[in-house]
């Protein structure tokens, strides 16, 4: 955000962040209010007087909100007494889950970043149904090789796709 203020104001980018549960979701805006304290100069990409301030949202809550960067955070994966990742991740297991991961990964105008603590091939969708899960797997995948490998072939009840311009990338 720091970096954007040297901008013109019509040149900015816009940021966004998609969480995979409230709690998270909670924990990245007391987060950022501490930012906003600290650093006053960046309150301008915060200020709801504009068309796309930047907002933090799970991924229950997300459709609709497009933004020029959107950092997607997923909160889920091994921990120090238990490094094998737990297949429970919320409303991606539900029915439909697919298809909200397909609106979160949607929301990228130009660049998506993903956070993860875990890379797909740590992932044993194998051992759940979950459609929501398998697409979680090919995602990662598809951000770990930086939007060069294809993803998966699945469109029936897909609501858009990631802009080709837009650069994904997983960091650990």
């Amino acid at each position: 955000m720091k970096a954007n203020l040297d901008r013109p104001v019509a040149k900015r980018l816009t940021f966004g962040v998609i969480t995979f549960n409230i709690q998270q979701q909670s924990l990245i805006q007391d987060l950022f209010d501490a930012a906003r304290r600290k650093s006053p100069e960046i309150e301008w990409f915060f200020d709801d007087a504009r068309i796309e301030p930047t907002v933090v949202k799970n991924l229950e809550n997300v459709q609709g909100d497009e933004r020029d960067v959107m950092y997607f955070s997923i909160t889920f994966g091994p921990t120090a007494t238990n490094p094998r990742i737990s297949l429970n991740f919320g409303a991606l297991n539900r029915d439909g889950g697919e298809r909200r991961l397909n609106v979160a990964v949607t929301r990228a105008r130009q660049q998506m970043l993903v956070y993860s603590s875990f890379t797909a091939d740590q992932l044993d969708s194998s051992r759940s149904k979950s459609v929501g899960l398998n697409h979680l797997k090919q995602f990662l995948d598809f951000a770990e090789s930086g939007g060069e490998k294809p993803l998966g072939g699945q469109t029936e009840d897909s609501v858009g796709g990631l802009p080709l311009s837009a650069k994904v990338t997983l960091s650990n």
